[in-house]
């Protein structure tokens, strides 16, 4: 074969390696048994026929994997096979037919989950290059959404950023949150939004083992990019394998070692001088101040990645490994907040200097044991440390000063061990044990220092070495053991085929934590009227403490049943049924939400109308359960201590405050009742958790339509449609029994005569519980156990039901709809392209298990139903409502050794409201947390989203890739590439500040409301050098 041109030669080199499997991928209807999904694990199903399309029986199908594992099966009558529980990664297939010319050396590759090839047997001479000898088919059975990526094939075409979540976000129906939220990830990751879902709503695995955050469900353990093989997101219509989520799954699989020795190194480094600055933005402000500005253009950032990796047999055919060493560094200065909109707050305030250093490393091991029998092991540590500095500062003038710092640990070593076997070609059995750990401790001087500051004037002075306040967390560290068993069972002409799989998993779980804010409290000095009081203007002290800690368990288990019912040919039922429970205990080790009725059923089908394999209808209903965070254990039964106190200080004949040995005011009387937000007494089980309470759960409901285009300018192309319905039908959340009045209203109600009422000369059952929060399902009557004489902790318990009308809460309401549509033209050498366009809705009252809108990630303890008036005007659209959402990336290769990649989003803005005091609040000195803001000196409703909407965000990213050095044998490759992110260095808004009234000063309007508070990303550049062999 002679090809002369560039075109010819790069399609030609793809052909010979591929033999146009996975270039070409047309489609065959045939049914795959395989669509029950393994977390690592695939079968290999298809067919075998001959020119005519006419399957051949009895032809043997061999194939082998790059580690020397060989399975051999032979076609049924209808001329297909399968072949099941195979690693996944790539093989070569042989198949020979009596009377047919066989066909060797075909390159296949097996997905997680399952991968479906249909083989062409000749007759007569063989023709020089067999093109049709194989084709990939599409696995007709699957109704699952989303998409599947070979990650280190689409790293080296488009530019996307070196982070699983910049992969996941191709897919359609996923987003980016609220950068707020992405804060709330320990490990600083991007967090995913799944089809109008929260970012803490979606799971997240590696290898099979669950490795989501669970301390409040926002983020999870992280992998060195280069050792990422795949990346599998299912947004929806997954099966009764995959649950505790209520948004998407995440499910990733790890490079491997093979019997040829593979090695490389990566280096990446985006440097702070090609990197642009976004616009000032702006902020609420604190207590007091009605506005910040942020000064985004002294803010910097630069980050430096490298890894090298190893791979190959340490027993040929038996034994191997992949080992890879990942370095990362990050610094970062974020931008700094002004203490205040006049004078010298203007130009003053406190900027963070942040430094990361991230050694990562993963170690994959693969036995086979018998070419059926395999164990697989994988251990990877994600630990990172990032030193926190925190620098007074003069926009003038520069840095002033240096207040203290500290230490972040997160991350920590996982573990997972799997065995794989296929006993039979109707059984397969694996196991799977897995451990993650996390740390989450916070070190250094910062810790023990609380911050002082004395605001009597414009001037805002700090009177302790720290110039700032956070919660720090002395103690913390999350451990998670996972015990999993699968089993596959595949039968043959009952009423159809049959793959049934079954499966039980548990985790075990445990929080240690020790948390508060750096010296346990800080304090704010001011000159004004004391809020809540008629007393006159005076200097007085806002103290605000915060603290809380113990040691937390929890058990998590599930059993699944899953048939996918091959009906016929042409149709494929999915009869799926999954069964969760969970036990939270507190840190006594009793249980406090025991919830053991979790039913999901997950149902669908696909047909092929046409029975030629190019179309498929399909269609899905699952129902989902999300489970608490431990983060709810943590806040909710630990007995926190978190109040304001209002105090008076003493001053000085000169003005100057009376002060302790350390530098500390000295505190006098309260000045009114403390703004009591949490009370520090560890409630019995029955007090903080309805007896009646259900889990958070969401409905879903797809119908969909695939098409694979054959012949003409099309062919090959793939294009789809879909509907989509979710619908949450329950949630958890936590209310104030005080602070809304329903213990008053129950009072009344019954005439209880443990009762207190107001009035009586004593604290009152309604103040007593002020500050005690229970979780129970909104809209819903609460069952608990109460001391109404004595408050939280009382030592006479007994049974007190709250109904719906005492609570005053609505049901939690959020419903989404989505049109999406998509296209693809697979990679053949030369060019690809794919993308996607989703029209969708996001109508509520709850986001979901955390909240953008204040950017609140106390996961399922958000502030939406802390009391009824909370919920006045909560009704409109969320903030994970994005109209429309356009999608584009591709890769075309200009010569064998120069390609460009590219990738584009545009989308529509999100809706915003207007946050301020609810006049009903007797928690006057708390943030302000209703739909209400001032207007013409009034307090008025303003509904969640009927504000407007921050306008399109668009971002078109590019890549260059040389090669420098193509594939030599005794040396490999070198290639370098070029990532220009935000190629026009657009600046669009993302969020504005919604926040409409002053913290502490009800009635006074925040002068930046409306106004920009974050921007999409500026232009960055990336240089990538890589070396493999």
């Amino acid at each position: 074969m002679n090809i002369l041109t560039i075109r010819g030669r790069l399609l030609a080199s793809t052909l010979l390696a591929s033999v146009a499997v996975v270039g070409v991928a047309a489609t065959l209807a045939v049914p795959t048994l395989a669509v029950a999904q393994d977390y690592t694990s695939g079968n290999l199903t298809g067919s075998v026929e001959n020119e005519k399309g006419a399957p051949i029986a009895g032809a043997n199908v061999t194939v082998r994997s790059s580690q020397g594992a060989t399975r051999t099966t032979t076609t049924d009558a209808n001329g297909r096979y399968q072949i099941n529980a195979l690693a996944v990664g790539p093989y070569e297939a042989k198949i020979t037919a009596p009377d047919y010319n066989g066909l060797d050396a075909q390159q296949v590759s097996v997905a997680a989950g399952g991968s479906s090839f249909a083989f062409t047997l000749t007759q007569g001479a063989v023709s020089e290059l067999v093109v049709t000898g194989v084709r990939k088919v599409r696995d007709f059975a699957r109704t699952d959404t989303g998409l599947t990526v070979e990650v280190q094939e689409l790293a080296e075409r488009i530019p996307v950023g070196r982070s699983i979540a910049n992969v996941a976000l191709l897919t359609p129906g996923v987003s980016r949150p609220d950068a707020t939220i992405n804060a709330g990830s320990r490990r600083n990751q991007t967090t995913l939004v799944v089809s109008g879902t929260s970012a803490a709503e979606s799971v997240y695995y590696i290898n099979g083992l669950n490795v989501t955050d669970m301390r409040n469900l926002l983020g999870y353990a992280d992998l060195p990019f280069d050792a990422i093989s795949s990346i599998d997101v299912k947004t929806g219509g997954y099966q009764a394998e995959f649950g505790r989520a209520t948004g998407g799954v995440v499910n990733m699989v790890t490079r491997s070692g093979s019997n040829e020795w593979h090695g490389g190194a990566t280096l990446t480094y985006a440097p702070e001088s090609l990197r642009t600055h976004t616009p000032q933005a702006f902020t609420a402000g604190g207590a007091s101040v009605p506005g910040a500005t942020l000064y985004n253009d002294i803010a910097s950032l630069e980050t430096l990645d490298s890894s090298v990796y190893l791979s190959g047999p340490v027993l040929k055919d038996r034994l191997f490994f992949f080992g890879i060493y990942n370095a990362r560094s990050t610094k970062e200065y974020l931008p700094m907040a002004s203490q205040g909109l006049s004078g010298d707050n203007l130009f003053t305030g406190v900027q963070e200097y942040r430094k990361t250093q991230s050694p990562r490393w993963l170690a994959k091991f693969d036995l086979n044991i018998t070419d059926t029998q395999r164990l697989e092991a994988t251990l990877f540590s994600d630990k990172s440390n990032t030193d926190e500095s925190f620098f007074n500062r003069d926009v003038r003038r520069g840095i002033t000063g240096q207040g203290l710092g500290y230490v972040e640990k997160a991350g920590g070593f996982n573990q997972i061990y799997k065995y794989t076997g296929a006993f039979t070609d109707w059984f397969t059995l694996s196991a799977l044990y897995g451990e993650t750990k996390s740390s989450q401790e916070d070190a250094g001087p910062l810790v023990g220092t609380p911050r002082v500051r004395d605001r009597r004037t414009s001037t805002t002075l700090f009177m302790t070495p720290a110039n700032t306040t956070i919660p720090l967390q002395p103690v913390g560290e999350d451990v998670r053991k996972t015990y999993r068993v699968d089993a596959d069972f595949y039968l043959r002409d009952m009423l159809g085929d049959h793959h049934f799989r079954i499966g039980y998993d548990k985790e075990e779980l445990h929080s240690s934590d020790l948390h508060g804010y750096n010296g346990g409290y800080y304090l704010d000095i001011l000159h004004r009227a004391v809020p809540g009081t008629t007393l006159p203007v005076q200097d007085f002290a806002v103290r605000t403490v915060l603290g809380s800690g113990g040691q937390f368990d929890a058990e998590q288990t599930a059993i699944y049943a899953q048939d996918s019912w091959d009906l016929t040919p042409d149709l494929t039922l999915q009869l799926g049924v999954r069964l969760d429970q969970y036990d939270y205990r507190n840190r006594d080790g009793l249980s406090y939400i025991k919830v053991d009725d979790q039913y999901a059923p997950r149902l669908g089908f696909t047909w092929d109308p046409r029975g030629e394999g190019r179309d498929k209808v399909y269609g899905s209903f699952g129902r989902y359960y999300l489970p608490i965070a431990t983060n709810t254990s943590i806040r909710a039964v630990s007995g926190e201590d978190f109040h304001q106190e209002f105090r008076a200080v003493s001053v000085n004949a000169n003005g100057s405050l009376v002060v302790d040995a350390n530098g500390v005011p000295v505190l006098g009387e309260r000045l009114r009742p403390d703004a009591i937000l949490a009370r520090p007494i560890a409630p019995a089980p029955g007090e903080i958790s309805a007896q009646n309470i259900k889990p958070m759960y969401e409905e879903e409901f797809i119908l969909g339509y695939d098409h694979e285009f054959a012949g003409g300018p099309l062919d090959g192309w793939r294009g789809g449609a879909r509907y989509i319905n979710r619908n949450l039908a329950s949630t958890i959340e936590d209310t104030d029994l005080g602070r809304g009045g329903a213990i008053e209203r129950y009072c009344i109600r019954t005439h209880n005569p443990l009762c207190q009422p107001s009035g009586s000369g004593s604290d009152s059952s309604n103040d007593l519980f002020t500050g005690h929060y229970v979780l129970l399902n909104p809209g819903k009557s609460a069952d608990l156990m109460l001391d109404l004489a004595h408050g939280p902790g009382g030592p006479n318990l007994a049974p007190v039901t709250l109904t719906a009308q005492d609570l005053r809460l609505p049901e939690a309401k959020r419903k989404y709809q989505a049109l999406e549509f998509t296209f693809e033209r697979p990679f053949d050498g030369l060019w690809m392209v794919q993308g996607s366009y989703v029209l969708a809705r996001s109508k509520g009252n709850y986001e979901g298990a955390v909240k953008s809108d204040i950017g609140q990630t106390d996961t399922s303890l958000t502030q939406d139903f802390d009391a009824y008036f909370l919920a006045d005007g909560a009704d409109g659209y969320l903030p994970n409502d994005r109209r429309h959402t356009f999608k584009l990336f591709g890769a075309y290769q200009i010569t064998e050794q120069l390609r460009i990649g590219g990738n584009f989003y545009a989308q529509s803005g999100r809706p915003y409201g207007c946050i301020g005091f609810n006049e009903e609040d007797p928690s006057a000195g708390a943030t302000p947390s209703a739909w209400r803001c001032i207007r013409g000196g009034q307090s008025v409703l303003t509904p969640r989203g009927s504000q407007g909407r921050t306008g399109w965000v668009t971002n078109t990213d590019v890549n260059l890739t040389y090669d420098i050095i193509q594939e030599r044998e005794g040396f490999g490759s070198v290639s370098a590439a070029v990532d220009v992110f935000n190629l026009f260095n657009e600046r669009n808004v993302t969020r504005v500040v919604e926040q409409g009234e002053t913290s502490s000063l009800p009635g006074t309007p925040v002068l930046s409301y409306g106004k920009p508070r974050s921007y999409q990303s500026p232009r960055s550049v990336r240089f990538t050098l890589r070396y493999s062999f």
